[in-house]
């Protein structure tokens, strides 16, 4: 999907502000708020920025809060920022579910 946006960025969260992409290799796919796109040449962009959110899955608040940033950080218009948003898997079992984010000894450990 060709995002409208491209000379200025989109700062609010909604659906126009979103995109859908599929990392190389995989079959499932990622949304992202990003607030250039991803495909189109930006000449203005000098930065870089991806925030990724923790377990309450909320990247939509976590965008408003790195353009905020940016925005403070007068870094708005040279800066795409993508924040994805990961979706937890339904097949995943409860179980399953229970030892990734426990890291317990069937799931992960955490450093």
């Amino acid at each position: 999907m060709q995002l409208p946006f491209l000379d200025t960025p989109c700062t609010p969260v909604s659906p126009g502000c979103t995109e859908w992409i599929r990392p190389a290799g995989q079959q499932s796919r990622v949304l992202i708020y990003p607030n250039y796109p991803l495909e189109a040449k930006n000449d203005n962009i000098t930065r870089a920025l991806v925030f990724v959110h923790g377990i309450n899955r909320d990247a939509d608040n976590h965008f408003r809060t790195v353009l905020a940033a940016a925005f403070r950080a007068g870094a708005l218009n040279i800066t795409i920022i993508v924040s994805p948003r990961f979706f937890w898997s339904a097949l995943l079992s409860l179980a399953q579910a229970h030892a990734l984010i426990r890291g317990t000894p069937t799931g992960p450990r955490r450093c």
